[in-house]
């Protein structure tokens, strides 16, 4: 069964259980997104010219979910795989997925019992990486996504003086891809920063950039 969105809108549902194929189709529906469905990564090969699904949604319920989404990852290997597993089952076991869901790679968890919300922030973010591939994401979006993934990763790790931390971490790559830029020119580096020369320098010198770096460096 097809959805009514475009090619872009366009989610997959694997599974052979037609209560969770209602049940996400009833959820994605209510986002605006089509839905294909297929009972197992098999039926694939029929979709293999379709341009890339939003987010592909594969039961992984039954001790064959590494097998599953393998096979899918082999087939369609530019979707986004969202893994629907039990509540029993615990990531990394014999007989679970991998712990892989919440990186940066293209498989991610639904755990059972699930609702619209959770499907919702699965098509959000989805949504995020697709616009990212196609260069047409604003810069507050893609920091935006970045940080909740780092804090989605980061888990009950306990973390002080977070805002420092991450303003470090942002301003000695963005230092260096304006020196880049330049080509090590410190005057025109701080003017496209919009601060002071000495300012500059004294930052480089506190984030222990190497002037060396950069050819033509004055």
């Amino acid at each position: 069964m097809s959805g009514k969105g475009t090619a872009a809108e366009q989610a997959l549902v694997i599974s052979h259980s037609s209560s969770l194929q209602r049940r996400l189709t009833a959820a994605l529906g209510a986002l605006g997104v089509g839905v294909d469905q297929v009972p197992d990564p098999a039926r694939l090969g029929r979709h293999r010219r379709k341009r890339p699904f939003l987010v592909c949604f594969v039961d992984a319920r039954h001790g064959d979910g590494v097998g599953c989404w393998g096979s899918c990852a082999q087939q369609r290997p530019a979707e986004r795989y969202v893994l629907v597993v039990g509540q029993w089952q615990q990531p990394g076991a014999a007989d679970s997925p991998p712990p892989v869901g919440c990186g940066d790679g293209p498989f991610g968890y639904l755990r059972e019992p699930f609702g619209g919300c959770e499907v919702r922030a699965w098509v959000r973010r989805a949504t995020e990486e697709t616009r990212h591939r196609r260069g047409d994401q604003s810069l507050e979006e893609l920091l935006q996504g970045r940080f909740r993934h780092f804090l989605q990763n980061l888990g009950d790790q306990p973390m002080d003086s977070l805002h420092d931390l991450v303003w470090e971490r942002v301003e000695r790559p963005l230092i260096n891809a304006v020196l880049e830029r330049t080509g090590g020119n410190q005057s025109r580096a701080a003017e496209i920063l919009g601060i002071h020369r000495n300012t500059l320098r004294a930052k480089i010198r506190s984030l222990g950039i190497d002037p060396g770096s950069w050819s033509g460096l004055r």
